[in-house]
């Protein structure tokens, strides 16, 4: 709460990002393979200038697709996701940098945050997008822009592509959900579609009608000169590569095959409905209809409590199997309010 407080007294100042067509502006004006590398770790993955300029090759795990921030702010280790298309860049920058850093500098180990700083400002400059905001309380300028614009870019486009608050707030490195809020004002995506909406602009339909399976929907586009040859075979490949890696691990866990005519790859974006559950891309959500036969359970539970029909161990062991099953999906909250409830009877 002591955050939403000094929110009131300060004022709300959001963070600017830097929009698609700004960033292919700004990466095609950056010409040190340092500072381009240095500038996609920010934006890719969300590290703070400190944490690009600190970070050892040895802690870029690439089997496991991660990178681990060492004593980052806060002098708090964690793992961040690494981007599968931004491997191939930083494997090419290691077969050619043979310095521990993954930043070198030239006359010692690593280069300085203010170093990287000031580099990368002169390509904000040449991009044209050095705009002046105002002067410091110490007679510095300050720009709309700068290397921390990156991380700020990367939060927003998360929260934009539907990843949970949550999952941000992990990925920012944040101690305070609070702090990582900030961004839900930054990204309007969902509020803009709506207010379009409201404003008679129609909703875009899908010009593919009922078909969702990605291989059809990815021939489709190739069909209508929406993709060339190359990008049709690149994207096909990864598809199947992923059917095959999923049918691999139905044969060895669970003996099964996939049917080849009747399955599908299906997209987690809507959910997928799993015994019970609702997975999606970062989190797991229990079936309405699983809730819903929970909530009649419960006041029939209590009316049977109150009659002495039932005992309070009954209640217990009822709940113990619900908790048992919601361990694998993102229930914390539910199974408190449960508690909560079950305790005031």
């Amino acid at each position: 709460m002591s955050n939403i407080r000094k929110l009131k007294e300060r004022g709300r100042k959001l963070p600017n990002v830097l929009n698609k067509k700004q960033l292919l502006q700004l990466f095609s004006t950056i010409e040190e393979t340092d500072v381009f590398v240095g500038a996609l770790l920010a934006l890719c993955c969300g590290l703070r200038l400190s944490e690009v300029c600190d970070l050892k090759k040895q802690d870029v795990d690439f089997g496991n697709e991660r990178i681990k921030v060492v004593q980052g702010k806060g002098s708090k280790d964690r793992y961040v996701m690494l981007p599968t298309k931004l491997k191939p860049i930083l494997e090419k920058w290691f077969r050619v940098n043979d310095a521990e850093y993954v930043i070198p500098a030239m006359y010692k180990d690593k280069l300085d945050g203010a170093q990287l700083s000031l580099k990368f400002r002169k390509y904000i400059v040449k991009a044209g997008l050095s705009i002046f905001l105002a002067t410091t309380s110490t007679g510095q300028p300050r720009y709309a822009y700068s290397f921390h614009t990156l991380r700020h870019t990367y939060a927003t486009f998360l929260l934009e592509k539907g990843v949970d608050l949550y999952y941000v707030q992990r990925a920012l490195g944040h101690s305070d959900i609070h702090t990582t809020q900030i961004y839900a004002y930054v990204s309007q995506k969902d509020l803009q579609e709506k207010i379009n909406l409201a404003f008679g602009r129609k909703a875009e339909k899908n010009k593919y009608g009922s078909v969702f399976d990605p291989i059809q929907l990815l021939q489709l586009r190739y069909a209508s000169n929406e993709l060339s040859l190359e990008e049709y075979k690149e994207k096909l490949e990864v598809l199947q590569e992923y059917k095959e890696k999923i049918n691999g691990f139905l044969r060895r866990n669970l003996l099964l095959d996939l049917h080849p005519q009747k399955s599908r790859i299906k997209p987690l974006a809507s959910g997928l409905d799993f015994v019970g559950y609702r997975i999606f891309y970062y989190h797991v959500l229990l079936r309405k209809r699983n809730l819903r036969k929970m909530e009649q359970k419960l006041e029939e539970m209590e009316e049977f409590y109150k009659d002495k029909v039932i005992s309070k161990e009954t209640i217990d062991q009822t709940l113990n199997g619900w908790f048992g099953y919601m361990n694998g999906s993102n229930t914390h909250n539910l199974r408190q309010s449960m508690l909560k409830r079950v305790a005031e009877w």
